[in-house]
């Protein structure tokens, strides 16, 4: 029997439903930086480990250091403009890291997983595929 190939859908399947927590790299659940961290690394995507540490910032510290100010998410736009390529928004394909701004002002990374729709990591709602609605406005695009 020949050996399917995986998908895209089977990989993001692997992550959906998994519930939400603060710090989270998985595998039990996972906060919407270690969604991003371990999506892209399961697919093969990252390749070097240290841009993923900026100003003392690490995937492990990062929440506990928004907790005592928030403001600091602005960091995580200076992070990301260092991993992969620039894309212009209009042109993001599925598997691409997308830095989101929210109605209050954060910002968050997700995955694109295209028709307009991203997957992330939520307190209350876990992993699963969420719309860009109008209260969502896509920053910056990165493909890796």
């Amino acid at each position: 029997m020949k050996d399917q190939k995986e998908t895209f859908a089977d990989v993001c399947s692997e992550f959906i439903g998994k519930p939400y927590s603060e710090n989270g790299m998985g595998p039990d659940s996972y906060g919407c930086l270690g969604l991003c961290y371990c999506f892209l690394k399961r697919r093969g995507k990252i390749t070097d480990e240290s841009l993923w540490e900026y100003n003392g910032l690490t995937l492990n510290n990062y929440m506990d250091a928004w907790n005592k100010n928030p403001k600091i998410d602005t960091l995580l736009l200076d992070a990301f403009e260092r991993i992969g390529e620039n894309i212009l928004i209009k042109r993001k394909i599925a598997g691409d890291l997308l830095i989101l701004k929210s109605e209050t002002g954060s910002y968050f990374p997700a995955i694109y997983v295209g028709n307009n729709n991203f997957m992330s990591s939520f307190f209350g709602d876990g992993v699963r595929i969420f719309g860009l609605i109008n209260r969502i406005t896509v920053v910056s695009v990165r493909r890796l």
